[in-house]
């Protein structure tokens, strides 16, 4: 369960607002799944308030005996005082939303948001006099999401909730797919390090060409064998590090589509791009670089146009190598969990004369080489 709390510490007539859901201002200032008054702000009011009335309202003279005195002792009293402060705060400002209290406020609401309350969370540390307690309010949307009982809330929405939640970028895409939406990159067309593991996963690769793709098709990160296989990465500019680019650079003079899969290629990176301008939507390079390979690749070109996006993890190339010869191997795609990055693998079939070609490939050691 991912949650966070607003709350009302109180210590001598002094407050805080423990564990806030984000410093961002933009979590505060967006608006909520609910609508209108933001969510957040309305709890941490409704709890300074109850903290309030705890404070003000506990006499001085409390002790455990005075708790016996009624059939409903002091301090139930305060807890559901407070308890009612917090509902009705909440309820007058979003009417849609629901309510569960630890002293029996109990309604599902509308909105697909419920307020969990513990009115007076440290009832015994109150009861003695000592400062630490506290009044709790959780949020439940991102459990009723889970669930799919709340409304499809927008992507301008999702993206202040994982802000305010402090989500990483893997349950981000959880948040969106629960959500049936598609969440833009908070980062768009910045670079990203590329992750530590997938650079492990590229030296361990040993003679087996490999290298390490963004959402963009650049080529963040090769093995050795790659470079030995296809071309020195480390000459080129980064611009120029670029699966398309190199395919167009290479065009019938390195390699070209096995009989059969013509246009695979072109249409694996066509869905790739596509896939990348939905999360990139700002990302004015890609832009620029679909439209360019578009202009180059008529595959490409027919393929964006039909709208593409079915991925294809495999596709076979022939490909003249200066010393191996003719080859004919096939270009592997795995995506990387928890990243935008992909890693991209060379291989032949077992047994092949190709696979022994690839055996005997010296691997290029260039400065760029991972």
């Amino acid at each position: 369960m991912l949650r966070r709390r607003a709350g009302v510490a109180s210590a001598a007539g002094q407050y805080a607002v423990p564990d806030a859901p984000s410093t961002d201002d933009d979590a505060d200032d967006a608006e909520d799944p609910g609508g209108g008054v933001t969510a957040v702000a309305g709890a941490r009011e409704a709890a300074r308030r109850a903290g309030e009335l705890l404070r003000d309202g506990r006499p001085a003279d409390l002790a455990v005996a005075a708790t016996k005195s009624s059939p409903i002792d002091v301090v139930t009293e305060m807890d559901i005082a407070a308890e009612k402060l917090i509902t009705g705060l909440i309820a007058e400002r979003r009417p849609d939303d629901g309510f569960l209290g630890e002293e029996g406020a109990a309604t599902e609401g509308t909105s697909g948001i419920r307020w969990v309350i513990d009115p007076l969370d440290g009832t015994v540390n109150y009861l003695y006099g000592l400062p630490t307690w506290a009044v709790s309010i959780w949020v439940s949307y991102y459990e009723r999401l889970e669930r799919a009982r709340a409304p499809r809330p927008s992507p301008q929405v999702l993206s202040a909730l994982a802000r305010a939640l402090q989500l990483t970028e893997a349950e981000r895409d959880h948040l969106a797919r629960l959500a049936g939406q598609v969440l833009p990159t908070e980062n768009d067309g910045a670079p990203e390090d590329v992750p530590a593991h997938a650079r492990q996963l590229l030296a361990r690769l040993d003679g087996i060409p490999a290298y390490v793709v963004n959402a963009r098709q650049d080529i963040v990160a090769w093995n050795a064998a790659a470079a030995a296989l296809i071309t020195d990465f480390s000459r080129l500019t980064p611009d120029e590090r670029n699966l398309t680019r190199i395919s167009t650079r290479f065009r019938d003079t390195l390699c070209n589509a096995a009989p059969g899969s013509e246009p695979g290629f072109s249409q694996q990176i066509a869905a790739q791009l596509r896939a990348a301008s939905v999360l990139h939507p700002s990302d004015n390079a890609l832009a620029e670089l679909i439209n360019e390979f578009a202009t180059h690749d008529p595959e490409f070109a027919s393929s964006w146009r039909n709208h593409a996006v079915r991925p294809i993890p495999g596709v076979r190339k022939n490909l003249h190598h200066p010393t191996l010869g003719e080859l004919e191997i096939d270009r592997h795609t795995l995506a990387l969990p928890g990243s935008a990055f992909s890693l991209v693998m060379y291989t032949a079939e077992a047994g092949s004369p190709s696979a022994t070609a690839l055996k005997s490939l010296r691997p290029l050691r260039s400065p760029g080489a991972e």
